[in-house]
């Protein structure tokens, strides 16, 4: 399964110590056997209706924070990262507290209201955030505590923006895709 794949790049790697993953309880066989002879995962949490919930969950089941822990959070469906991207986002973390890799954006993008296009921002200044995100686990409790439930949050960086902590950026992979849809798996 996909989430074996990427459960793997973790297990693998010497600077990772635990591995939580939250899921829906239907999920829990299904889990058990993805996961057979991975090292470092953890029982699981139970997923929550939004992202956010389901990370705050994992976090919550962690033990009590020391100052230096951090905390990655990555999207069980992208499998193919390197090993060289978790240190990169390790090292970002430990350097700046909050930190995520991310791309340029090659397309141009439109901003449309009604089927209509109302703008269109400067290409040079967008960029694709991808995971993981790595963060001191106490920049990410805080940001959580000051979460504002009516605004839907999409990644844990944008909680962490709005709590007021900068995001710093480091040098995304490109194989380092989400799949989302069909088309996002390589041809067999």
């Amino acid at each position: 399964p996909i989430l074996w794949h990427t459960l793997r790049c973790f297990d693998d790697h010497d600077g990772v110590d635990r591995i939580v993953v939250a899921i829906h309880r239907d999920d829990e066989a299904d889990f058990a056997s993805a996961t057979d002879g991975l090292r470092k995962v953890a029982p699981p949490v139970d997923g929550g209706s939004e992202r956010a919930d389901s990370v705050w969950n994992a976090l919550s089941s962690l033990a009590p924070a020391d100052p230096d822990d951090l905390v990655l959070v990555h999207d069980a469906v992208r499998p193919w990262l390197s090993a060289a991207l978790i240190d990169a986002v390790i090292t970002g973390t430990r350097e700046h507290g909050a930190v995520i890799p991310v791309l340029p954006v090659t397309e141009t993008i439109k901003q449309v209201d009604g089927g209509v296009v109302v703008g269109t921002p400067p290409r040079d200044r967008l960029f694709a955030a991808q995971t993981p995100q790595g963060f001191r686990r106490l920049v990410l409790e805080r940001a959580y505590a000051a979460r504002d439930t009516s605004r839907p949050a999409t990644d844990e960086a944008s909680l962490v923006e709005a709590a007021g902590t900068p995001v710093h950026v480091i040098e995304g992979e490109a194989q380092n895709v989400k799949i989302t849809n069909p088309q996002d798996l390589p041809a067999s």
